[in-house]
């Protein structure tokens, strides 16, 4: 059970630059500070600049930003298990805000602790720091208690049109949230220190839409944090709009709404409006000239460009594009039939390849059209993973497999679906996991952990498929080949062309 944080006992450290800054004791070696203000907004659609503050009461969750009031309920439903969580407000222009969660004592150590900064996912719509399976106090325990203390921080970036709408025509430029996150990073390098964190040793680690943010980032100029753990994610995923995608996003948002496509228009619609009334449309990361003067694309990111993040560690789920097709749970004997002849239309030289490597026909069960189709879409996913692999710059490269099923009844028990191995790594759930799950969400904190101390969680990633060792948590299904075969395909075709065809069938009409 949530337990209110006026019931918790508070606790103080005299910050260098902060002042007093008052948290809250939640795990009897855990200080978490909460709601920390680390930008601040003047009116909609304007670039954030970083806080600056003294002598904070950090004691509360801060306000979330605005997205559709069933984002939370609809992510529990996804795990299929709830969590107890707190009541927080929306704030439009107080939302920046971020959770710092350390070891009892670390402020004024001489020995500075690594740093794992949580950018969350939602699709860059729904999401919040305070939402309680992201809460990392359990994980900073496990942390200490293996040895290896770490200081973790969460944060809030801003979502859907309030975070990412973007017109070149109207000067608006998109990209707020991207720019929130990277001004969140400036604030802790400046003051992670008197909380006991190294700013010189910062974890990246991102889920989903996060991923796609954090991997985003690797192209700034300015160094951001020095390993980056993208999960479930990446930015080639969106993919990366133009402006003449920009244009028709703004133009059917502003007609959903009523209103004008104009920039004086949407400033003028209420929040709740701009939240409530319209799609979870994916307007995500674009080109603006500015913070990404390029897309980016697989050709990009398979360069081997030297970054100055030094060590990646990558992942999917077996089951990742499971959150692709949610909305196709009431309809696959629909879509299975409808499959086979959208491929021969849309990739006529390799659907027979794809047809016959994932079984698809048009008399599979429903079962086996689940199975057929989210595999498909999973290893789409996983093509863009192997992108950044292949593409990374240095022998400090390491891949993992998350395939334990989930465990929880529901349309998705029995697989290993998108988010999971989150709600694993931060050890919110290991009251209703299995002792088996929980070792194997022990193993999951610990091998990040390590590699936060620059142990290496598994051999590095090789492009040669017989010579990997990749880091497996669960029992992994045959597939590699199969996996082998539809980068095959991506090379031929262009991944962005075969990633957009998949998205094309689950999200057309």
């Amino acid at each position: 059970m949530s337990q209110a944080a006026s019931e918790r006992q508070h606790v103080s450290v005299d910050h260098p630059t902060l002042g007093k800054v008052t948290g809250l004791q939640v795990e009897p070696t855990v200080t978490q500070f909460r709601g920390i203000k680390y930008a601040t907004v003047n009116e909609r659609f304007a670039e954030c600049v970083i806080h600056e503050q003294k002598d904070i009461d950090a004691t509360n969750w801060g306000p979330s930003c605005p997205q559709p009031a069933d984002g939370f309920p609809n992510e529990q439903m996804f795990i299929q298990q709830g969590l107890p969580a707190d009541s927080v407000p929306d704030d439009e222009l107080n939302c920046l805000n971020l959770n710092i969660t350390t070891p009892k004592g670390a402020a004024g150590s001489a020995n500075p602790l690594p740093v794992l900064v949580f950018v969350h996912g939602g699709g860059l719509f729904v999401g919040a720091d305070s939402w309680p399976h992201y809460d990392q106090a359990k994980l900073v325990a496990l942390a200490a208690s293996r040895g290896r203390p770490i200081v973790a921080v969460n944060l809030n970036y801003r979502l859907g049109a309030v975070g990412w709408l973007a017109s070149p025509k109207e000067g608006l430029k998109g990209n707020f949230g991207a720019n929130d996150v990277i001004t969140a990073f400036e604030w802790i390098h400046k003051h992670i220190s008197g909380f006991g964190g190294d700013p010189n040793n910062i974890t990246a680690l991102g889920n989903s839409a996060g991923s796609s943010i954090v991997t985003a980032l690797l192209y700034q100029d300015k160094p951001l944090f020095k390993k980056i753990i993208p999960a479930g994610g990446t930015a080639l995923l969106g993919p990366f709009a133009d402006a003449k995608t920009q244009e028709e996003k703004f133009n059917a948002l502003a007609g959903m709404l009523g209103i004008d496509a104009t920039r004086k228009a949407f400033e003028k619609v209420s929040v709740e409006d701009l939240t409530q009334k319209t799609p979870m449309m994916y307007l995500g990361l674009g080109v603006d000239g500015d913070l990404f003067k390029e897309a980016q694309t697989s050709t990009l990111v398979a360069q081997k460009k030297e970054s100055w993040c030094e060590e990646i560690f990558i992942g999917n789920n077996e089951h990742d594009a499971s959150i692709m097709i949610m909305g196709l749970l009431g309809k696959l004997d629909k879509v299975s039939k409808q499959l086979p002849g959208y491929l021969k239309q849309a990739l006529p030289e390799f659907a027979d390849d794809i047809i016959n490597t994932y079984k698809v026909s048009e008399d599979m069960s429903q079962a086996e059209a689940l199975e057929a189709i989210t595999s498909l879409a999973t290893d789409v996913f996983a093509v863009a993973t192997q992108k950044y692999l292949i593409g990374w710059p240095n022998e400090k490269r390491y891949f993992y497999r998350f395939a334990v099923p989930n465990p929880w009844d529901g349309p998705l028990k029995g697989f290993a679906t998108h988010i999971l191995e989150v709600a694993f790594l931060f050890q919110n759930y290991n009251h209703v996991l299995s002792e088996e799950n929980r070792q194997i969400a022990e193993k999951l904190a610990e091998s990040i952990i390590g590699f936060m101390y620059d142990v290496p969680p598994c051999k590095p990633w090789t492009e040669n498929p017989e010579g990997r060792e990749d880091l497996a948590f669960g029992s992994l299904r045959s597939g590699d080949a199969r996996k082998e075969k539809i980068l095959e395909i991506a090379d031929k075709v262009g991944y962005e062309k075969l990633s957009g065809v998949m998205m094309g069938f689950y999200f057309g009409p």
